[in-house]
């Protein structure tokens, strides 16, 4: 019951460093399987020697390479490749033949909606900065005008304040014409995504 235990522990930790109870205890298959269904190398089991050589415990690496073999076949699946790359996960290459082809054509649709994503977050980003840009003029404006018509203002500072008005609602409107092209640029992301998403919703 505790090996079982212990392999669940690791299993859902992902832990690439094990203790020493972990190397007494580790059932071999079951952590291959994990590390195989979350698409990691196989070479990871040399972290594993590495770990439990301090324990003079010795992984099995025939079961190790079971279990992995056992995961990569839920991995390498069509499905899993878009779902892996929608979440801008990386590919460590471990399928091979068709199964790699099948889990690469998912991958690549997911991975290309991923970038996408990526792209409409850092266009919303500009748009809250472009709101803040322009927040910020307009409270400038409105405290140069109170100083403009205050009754000690002079002829030449009134001259001056009305020159930096002018230039920071010109300023302004530039603000507002980038804006617009961010907001076309965002709904442009937002119909590819759609467009790719119902392409590959079989996925």
């Amino acid at each position: 019951m505790r090996l079982i235990v212990v392999a669940i522990g690791l299993l859902l930790s992902g832990c690439a460093t094990l203790s020493k109870d972990e190397c007494l205890l580790a059932d071999w298959q079951t952590l291959g399987y994990a590390d195989g269904v979350q698409g990691r190398s196989p070479a990871r089991i040399d972290t594993y020697r590495q770990d439990c050589a301090k324990h003079q415990v010795t992984p099995d690496l025939a079961l190790y390479q079971r279990g992995h073999r056992q995961g990569l076949q839920l991995f390498c699946r069509t499905s899993n490749g878009y779902e892996y790359g929608r979440k801008g996960q990386s590919y460590q290459g471990v399928c091979q033949g068709d199964a790699e082809a099948d889990f690469l054509l998912g991958f690549d649709a997911g991975r290309r909606i991923y970038l996408l994503e990526q792209q409409v977050q850092q266009t919303e980003r500009a748009m809250a900065q472009n709101d803040r840009d322009h927040q910020q003029l307009g409270n400038s404006i409105r405290a140069k005008e109170a100083l403009m018509f205050g009754d000690e203002q002079t002829p030449d500072g009134r001259q001056q304040l009305y020159r930096e008005i002018s230039e920071q609602r010109q300023q302004q409107a530039e603000l507002l014409r980038a804006r617009t092209q961010l907001e076309y640029q965002l709904a442009g992301l937002a119909h590819q995504i759609q467009q790719l998403e119902q392409t590959f919703s079989f996925y």
